[in-house]
């Protein structure tokens, strides 16, 4: 079975195998795949523009103050 959903792992697995770019980064029973992971969600940010030299390291922090604000 092959799903993104922790919560649907959670209910029809006994091990859970996590896997991040093609490689296992995890492989336990779905209690201990969340203790170790834990639970919610990492957004990674990369600000990639042409004017990205431009913007500093003021005008980049507001881009991440205004994507933090989103979520």
């Amino acid at each position: 079975m092959s799903t993104q959903h922790i919560e649907e792992a959670d209910e029809l697995a006994d091990r859970v195998c996590i896997m991040s770019h093609g490689k296992i980064i995890g492989l336990d029973t779905p209690d201990e795949i969340k203790r170790k992971f834990g639970v919610g969600y990492n957004v990674l940010v990369e600000i990639k523009h042409q004017f990205e030299s431009q913007l500093g390291e003021a005008g980049q922090k507001q881009v991440f103050d205004r994507v933090r604000d989103i979520f």
